[in-house]
């Protein structure tokens, strides 16, 4: 990977994809698959950590199969067969995976995918445009042509590219230059906490509600152990004492979690977990993929499976004409899946009936 970073800059690609995560990773390989050639341009600031990509449901192995991806990307992660809820009603259900046909549930540790996913990027011939020497100082369309302005300490100097992505995650940075904005369809947040679990087997996701949200917690690989509260906004208002009044309330209010749970959580970070899309995925030559073009509740389960069929989508596109067409194709479908992905979602929340005259229930159905 190195030596991709030290290697000069070509004057021309047919793609550069913004971004370094999965979405980022997954259109490079495809694209460079087809015998394109993919400039990955990564963020200036390493990204805060994320809990909701540390499960990736039975579809997302059936969609890392079919690229020949399971192999490198899952090793050492932890595959299982079980989840717990208590949803619909307050007795503990056990799922059983067994017969999904895409699949099975793997625990995740993030770092160790991501990197995994890049690295394979490379190896298949994707460039790393590196950032401790080179800043993006502009972008314009000219002639049917992107050019992509790269300052240096050598100076400026230009690169051209056929079409761009926007695989920034929730900051849509490069749609937003393009005059796209999000429409916010739920503002959910999530606290969470990641303790160490050594000495025990690594644990099943568990669902569990209470009157202010819901619980999300499940072992990782190496050791670890995530518990995370979601709920409604109103507590970034709150300081960090009152945050974690709350959590310690709810927590009280969630037996099987608290069961669980057995290390002090002194330290809660706060994450997004908004449910939003693009007002416009797409334009002349440029379309947004992953968390730029929709987020997911962390309940559907949806972000990876989505960002990977989305990047698989794209690359298909731009390999070929990439024609306006082809793009309204995407930004159709896409939607589409988005629209049914919120009634699907509402009718979940809506199926929990015994804190259905708290606010934070209500609330839900009417997002």
């Amino acid at each position: 990977m190195q030596q991709a970073l030290l290697n000069g800059l070509k004057p021309h690609y047919d793609a550069a994809v913004f971004g370094k995560g999965p979405a980022a990773c997954i259109f490079a390989i495809c694209m460079a698959r087809c015998g394109g050639t993919v400039l990955l341009v990564p963020p200036l600031t390493k990204s805060s950590p994320k809990p909701w990509g540390e499960t990736l449901a039975p579809r997302g192995e059936f969609l890392l199969a079919q690229l020949g991806l399971v192999d490198q990307c899952l090793a050492g992660q932890h595959v299982t067969q079980t989840m717990l809820s208590c949803w619909r009603t307050p007795r503990l259900d056990k799922t059983d995976l067994a017969l999904d046909p895409h699949g099975r549930m793997w625990h995740l540790n993030r770092p160790a995918f991501d990197q995994a996913l890049l690295a394979h990027a490379v190896h298949s011939g994707a460039y790393i445009l590196n950032r401790n020497s080179h800043r993006v100082s502009g972008i314009s369309r000219q002639d049917g042509h992107w050019q992509i302005t790269l300052a240096s300490s050598n100076g400026e100097h230009t690169i051209q590219v056929e079409h761009l992505v926007d695989a920034t995650g929730r900051s849509h940075s490069l749609a937003r230059a393009m005059g796209a904005t999000r429409i916010l369809r739920d503002p959910l947040i999530a606290l969470f906490c990641i303790t160490e679990e050594s000495g025990r087997d690594v644990s099943p996701l568990l669902i569990e509600p209470v009157s202010q949200g819901w619980w999300y917690s499940l072992g990782l690989p190496q050791g670890q152990f995530l518990a995370a509260f979601i709920t409604d906004p109103k507590l970034l208002k709150l300081s960090a004492e009152a945050r974690q009044s709350v959590w310690d309330t709810m927590l009280d209010d969630a037996p099987y979690t608290k069961n669980r749970l057995n290390a002090s959580t002194n330290r809660l970070n706060v994450v997004s977990a908004e449910s939003a899309r693009l007002d416009q995925m797409s334009g002349e030559g440029w379309l947004a993929i992953g968390d730029a073009a929709m987020s997911f509740d962390p309940l559907s389960s949806h972000g990876l499976c989505s960002a990977i069929e989305q990047a698989i989508d794209a690359a298909e596109i731009f390999s070929a004409s990439g024609d306006q067409a082809a793009l309204s194709e995407f930004e159709a479908k896409h939607k589409h899946l988005f629209g049914k992905y919120t009634a699907q979602r509402q009718a979940f929340y809506r199926s929990v009936q015994r804190f259905s005259g708290y606010p934070f229930w209500q609330n839900r159905m009417l997002c």
